[in-house]
């Protein structure tokens, strides 16, 4: 289906939409002009998307982000306030419309947040996991059994309705308090990048997780050498980066509905790269589902283990999958942490 974006008028966004319509709308204006990536927990965001002749811009969002930024989906992006309450809004950056999520109060014990798209039931949920820590779980106030929550945004009031995680065995389960999960097409994954033997998906129509093994063919080193796993959102997929050298990746795929692997390809920049004693690159995120992969270039700090004794450069590249080419580009320094953001039109029916 071929949709002109610019027959779709804001108010026409603003309203109920079909299934097809919302994905296909999504489908054509990610594709081709959105963003990468910005900045955790700072007021700037700074993306860069490929413009109308296929070269990297860069752009500083008209939007002050008042918050931490938690995760991205269709263009909202989810804010979070950490006083004596935990205050959590989605905001549109695009349209600078904001919407608060239900409070809630806490006893100093940190959480992380995701929020995806459901596409069955045309609703967005945001999923909290209580991360062990400070005794929380000793202070009685949250349980193990407990730690996962559901939010259905514009029904749910508060937060009650728990995911069951009883069935996990203790290895899956300490998934959950590694890293700040992921998001694809309505899905919630819990990943580890320093490897574990699964990935924990939870599927946000059913609301029940599953523990899915990671491909036991991956290569395995030890000690200083040891290999990265990096696992990063690609449209409806998870991807898993090995980093086989400092510049040369083995690129995975898994379908989060029934956790089945398929090897893609594999990055190989050594040529290129070899040389460079005293940098690393991490992949960052995916452009056009897929089709480009963004890297931050960081600098090795001394000896030891380069995977963790470096810092971020000012340097990223966009690595074109189909032509095997690259494309250096600039972002602002001290920028450390990253997220994949779709700019969009898209706003909550009803909220």
């Amino acid at each position: 289906m071929e949709i002109d974006v610019g027959n779709i008028t804001r108010e026409v966004l603003y309203g109920p939409l079909s299934q097809g319509l919302v994905r296909a709308f999504l489908d054509h204006v990610l594709s081709h002009s959105l963003a990468v990536c910005g900045q955790l927990g700072s007021t700037k965001n700074l993306p860069h998307s490929r413009g109308k002749k296929d070269l990297i811009e860069t752009s500083e969002l008209n939007y002050y982000l008042k918050h931490e930024v938690m995760s991205s989906c269709n263009g909202l992006v989810l804010e979070t306030k950490d006083n004596t309450t935990i205050d959590l809004y989605i905001t549109n950056p695009a349209t600078k419309q904001r919407f608060a999520l239900p409070p809630f109060m806490t006893n100093g014990a940190p959480f992380s947040y995701a929020i995806a798209y459901v596409a069955a039931s045309m609703e967005y949920k945001v999923v909290r996991t209580v991360i062990p820590g400070f005794d929380v779980f000793k202070a009685g106030e949250y349980k193990r059994d407990d730690c996962v929550v559901v939010l259905t945004v514009g029904v749910d009031k508060d937060w009650t309705r728990r995911v069951r995680i009883q069935h996990l065995c203790s290895k899956a389960r300490n998934l959950l308090f590694r890293q700040n999960p992921l998001t694809t097409d309505g899905f919630v994954h819990w990943v580890w990048d320093d490897y574990s033997e699964y990935v924990l998906t939870l599927n946000l129509e059913t609301e029940i997780i599953t523990p899915f093994l990671v491909p036991t063919c991956l290569p395995r080193h030890e000690g200083y050498t040891k290999l990265m796993y990096r696992y990063l959102p690609m449209g409806k997929y998870l991807s898993l980066l090995v980093d086989v050298t400092r510049f040369s990746w083995e690129v995975w795929k898994m379908k989060p509905e029934s956790g089945e692997w398929t090897k893609m390809f594999n990055i190989d920049l050594e040529p290129e790269f070899a040389s460079s004693l005293y940098c690393v690159l991490t992949p960052l995120g995916w452009l056009k589902f897929g089709e480009e992969l963004i890297f931050s270039v960081r600098r090795v700090n001394g000896k030891g283990n380069k995977r963790y004794n470096s810092y971020c450069t000012r340097i990223c590249i966009a690595y074109n999958v189909r032509r095997r080419e690259y494309e250096p580009f600039e972002l602002a320094p001290n920028l450390d942490s990253f997220l994949v953001h779709r700019n969009s039109l898209v706003w909550l029916d009803g909220c």
